[in-house]
This record gives structure tokens, sequence and C-alpha cells, in this order.
């Protein structure tokens, strides 16, 4: 089957799994900037989402649709009643409701190209592939067989019974489905791309490109003085899963028994990584539970920690450059590319525990060194501010496929 070539003359009507709203923080953020992005260049025809803020309307001239509003917020609560203690189900559902929505809706009637934001739209891009319209996805994570693999080798590992929507086989099955329909895909470099490629998405299919947040230099920034005396501070801030490697960073933490230095967990945590937490006797102090503040959070830090098994471009990586310190991150990141070992931090294999442990130890043992390292991490971030996302996503969509 031959697939279309995207045509940069289409306007783009935007698809996304989630509520849109003028923010610059989070997920959300690089929604609305993306949005912002296109309707500025002339490109932007509607937008596809589950509910709106009304000032997002108002600030973008273009339609905002929900498809069958009243449909989706009672089928949503019907959902959330029967989905209790059942996270993945509960996603999993209200993910196929409100594609079955929108593979219904006359918004992708009126499309001349659609750019979904979120992936798990497998019956739109059916019926779109059957009317002939173009499909692009903008993969927010790796493959999702990538996911599921890696999370199903961490719980085995760790004897844990992961119940999470990346171990959830029948959303796997559509996520698959949904990425084999699409037109072209856009990915992370060398991370996303191998991936993607990995599991039988055709090369001259994937267009790979920056898909991170630029970071918010502003309201991220480094600490005014210097540093108050004390242990040598790490900082981990996620929501914590298994797919983030709490399990390689509690398991190397507790191998190295550092005494004057503190590791700062910042974020919820599932049933999985409370287990975790419990097991490797991490200090309950050093949780700081969800926090709303992560700007302050990074300023206190020394080192930040990202050491996930699979994470397309977290977003806490551009913020902890952007503060000034260092960053270890495990090379599943798609963000790692950023990082230059030993100039400001350290990329190690991911799920190699005494590998992430001899980044932390050699942090603790050249703390004289991580002054300048900083100011190397926020000139890095400085090199890619906000405003880029909208941008690069764009010149992708516009660029057709990557020659071989």
């Amino acid at each position: 089957m031959s697939f279309e070539r995207v045509d940069r003359r289409k306007s783009i009507t935007l698809v996304t799994f989630g509520h849109v709203r003028p923010t610059h923080r989070g997920a959300d953020g690089s929604t609305w900037e993306l949005i912002e992005y296109l309707h500025s260049q002339g490109r932007l025809a509607r937008v596809v989402c589950c509910d709106f803020d009304a000032e997002a309307s108002s600030r973008i001239g273009v339609p905002f649709v929900v498809p069958f509003r009243t449909v989706f917020r009672w089928g949503s609560a019907l959902i959330e009643r029967l989905g209790r203690g059942r996270s993945s189900w509960g996603r999993r559902s209200r993910e196929r409701l409100f594609d079955g929505l929108v593979s219904r809706s006359s918004a992708l009637v009126r499309a001349e190209q659609v750019l979904f934001r979120k992936p798990n739209f497998e019956r739109s891009a059916r019926v779109l592939r059957r009317q002939g319209i173009s499909t692009l996805a903008i993969a927010s994570i790796l493959h999702p067989r990538t996911n599921y693999d890696r999370v199903g080798w961490e719980a085995e590992k760790r004897g844990l019974s992961d119940r999470s929507p990346y171990r959830d086989e029948k959303r796997l099955r559509q996520l698959e489905n949904f990425f084999s329909l699409c037109d072209r895909v856009l990915t992370t470099e060398k991370v996303g791309e191998t991936s993607f490629r990995e599991h039988g998405i055709a090369r001259d299919r994937i267009v790979t490109t920056r898909l991170m947040n630029g970071a918010d230099s502003q309201r991220f920034r480094p600490r005014a003085g210097p540093r108050s005396p004390g242990p040598l501070r790490y900082l981990h801030l996620s929501s914590m899963n298994l797919i983030k490697g709490v399990g390689p960073l509690f398991e190397a933490w507790s191998r190295l028994g550092l005494t004057d230095a503190e590791l700062w967990l910042a974020g919820s945590m599932d049933a999985s990584t409370q287990a975790l937490f419990k097991k490797y006797g991490l200090p309950r102090e050093y949780w700081m539970g969800p926090v709303e503040d992560s700007p302050e959070r990074y300023r206190e830090a020394d080192v930040f920690i990202s050491p996930s098994l699979s994470d397309s471009a977290p977003n806490t990586i551009l913020e902890a450059l952007a503060s000034g310190i260092p960053v270890i991150s495990s090379d599943a990141c798609g963000a790692s590319i950023l990082i230059e070992n030993g100039v400001n931090g350290w990329v190690y294999p991911w799920g190699d525990v005494q590998a992430l442990e001899k980044c932390i130890r050699w942090c603790h043992e050249h703390r004289n060194h991580l002054a300048a390292m900083g100011q190397a991490a926020r000139a890095i971030a400085l090199e890619n501010p906000r405003g880029k996302f909208g941008a690069e996503v764009l010149k992708a969509v516009d660029s057709g496929s990557n020659p071989d």
C-alpha cells in the first residue's frame, strides 16, 4: 500500500486528546504553543479536542470543536465511575470513546490534512484513510511496543505486577494500528526514530525533529546567590511510575550509601513506585509529593536525574538545564541529545544501574565542577527557547519524509 505524500499547501486540522487552555506549562503548554504557531502561520483550520477554555477560542480565530460534547461528558463520567481502581481500563475507554466520536465528526470530513497531537485515534485514522485525507501523528511517546516491553522487563526484574496503561495489551494493539495507518509519524531524533524503525514503521514514513518543548528560561532560572551549605542535593521530578526509571534510580541510590547527599523526589508515585520506595528504604522526608512551584525545586538542587526507560522528550530535562543545574539522563530520553558528557551533565545506557551509580558518584566526587557545568546547562537551554516546538512541528509536517 502506498502512502500519500503530505502536501505542504494544505491547512491543518489539529486533533488532540486533551483540554485546550492558554498556558505555557507542561504538555498542555506545548499543545497551546503548537496551536498559536500554526495559527500565526495561517495554517490552522480547526482544533478538535475533549474540551477548551473560552479564553482559548477567543484568542485563536478558528473553530474549536468537541465532537458530540454531551455524549463525551456523560460517557466519561460513566467510565470514571465504573473504572475506579482500573486506571488502565479507564484511560483506554475514554480514549476509545473520544476516538469513536471524532471519527464520526463533520470536522474530519472538511479537513485537508489531520495532525494528531496524541496517539490513540485508530478509528479516526482508518476513516481518514478511506476518505483519502492525509494524516500525521506527533509521537509524544516512543513506539508503544518499546514501552510495553521495557516496562514488562522492569516489572519482572523488580518482582512487580504492573497494570499501567503501558502494559495494556488492548491499548497497545490500538496504538500499533493507529501508527500503521498514519501517512507520516513525527518523532524525536535518534531515540524515537530507532524505536519506530525497530517495530516496523518504514523509514520513508518517519520524520524526525526535535519534538521537545523549548525551555522557559524566565520561569526556570538559576538560583540568585550561592547555595546554602549542606549535603549535595540530587533531584528527580516526574509522575513516578516504572517507565520513569525509578527502579534503577532507587537501587543505585541505596547501593551507593552516600552519607552527605540527599535524593529529593518530587511528584506523585503510583503503587509500583511506592512499593519500590519502601523496598529500598529511601527516607520518606525526601519525597515531597506533587509540587506546585517546580522552579523552586530545581533552584534548590545541585543535580537533576532523568533515568527513564523510555521517554520521547521529558520537559524536566529542559527545565533543569534552564535552571542552571547539570543533568544525568538515560539514553532513552529524547532530550538527552542536549547533554554533552562532562560538560553539562552525563548520559548513560538506560536501565544500567552501575552506569547510573558512576554518574552519581562522579558528581559527588567532583562537586567543584558542578557550578561550571550548571553554566553550560543554562547556555544550552537558552539555545532552545520556548516557541521552537511549533516551528519544528510545522517544518516536519512540510518536509515530507527523510531521504534514505
